[in-house]
């Protein structure tokens, strides 16, 4: 049994936070037990960041783009697989684990109407991932079996999915700018520059007026 939740439920840096208590033993040694995240593409997450968690000894993040794009110019998500080897599993039984896997909001299209657009994170996938035919080479280590971005089944894996279940809604609030606000924000802008000038200027011409009555100041008493 896995329990899903995403918090806070509002603004660019939320976490999906799973709890899973390992409890029965794997039917093969060479499966392995995947938490798999499918990240729309409203949002990313950073895989540098994942590598400081530890989560486990494989960690797949699939589908990286731009980290710095808006949502309207990526074409999809990413994928996020915290993969447990049977061994690690057994090791864990009887334990509940806590996985925090941070996300990072893109930016979205101003809108004429909402200040906040909501944006779903679909419920995470955990189960066991296993290949068609036991791996049958004694005293070796069996590969890992791969996975696919869309979770599709293929003629090499299969996916035993176990029972979730979701604490809240696994969906974020998103500020978005307004368009009926874009004059507002050019003047606004326009000012605040002309302002910064302005003083830079103001503490140029003072700085130079001080240093010449400093020089001045300097040659009359050598005068003197």
């Amino acid at each position: 049994m896995a329990t899903h939740t995403i918090a806070p439920a509002a603004g660019f840096h939320p976490h999906i936070y799973t709890n899973i208590t390992f409890k029965h033993p794997p039917s093969r040694l060479d499966c392995i037990f995947d938490i798999i995240y499918i990240i729309p593409r409203e949002a990313f997450v950073d895989a540098n960041q994942l590598t400081d968690l530890k989560l486990s000894k494989h960690l797949v993040v699939l589908n990286e783009s731009d980290l710095e794009a808006p949502a309207e110019r990526v074409r999809g998500g990413n994928l996020v697989a915290v993969r447990y080897e049977a061994e690690d599993y057994l090791m864990s039984l009887g334990k509940e684990v806590t996985i925090d896997l941070p996300l990072h909001m893109r930016y979205q299209q101003p809108d004429s109407l909402w200040t906040h657009q909501t944006v779903a994170i679909p419920v995470p996938k955990v189960g066991w991932t296993c290949s068609i035919e036991p791996y049958q080479k004694p005293n070796s280590i069996p590969p890992l079996p791969s996975i696919d971005f869309h979770l599709e089944r293929d003629s090499r894996t299969t996916f035993d999915e176990i029972e979730s279940s979701v604490v809240g809604n696994m969906t974020v609030s998103i500020p978005v700018g307004r368009t009926t606000d874009t004059n507002t924000v050019k003047i606004g802008t326009h000012v605040i520059v002309l302002f910064g000038a302005l003083w830079i200027a103001w503490a140029i011409y003072s700085a130079v007026v001080k240093r010449k009555r400093t020089e001045l100041k300097g040659k009359r008493r050598k005068s003197e």
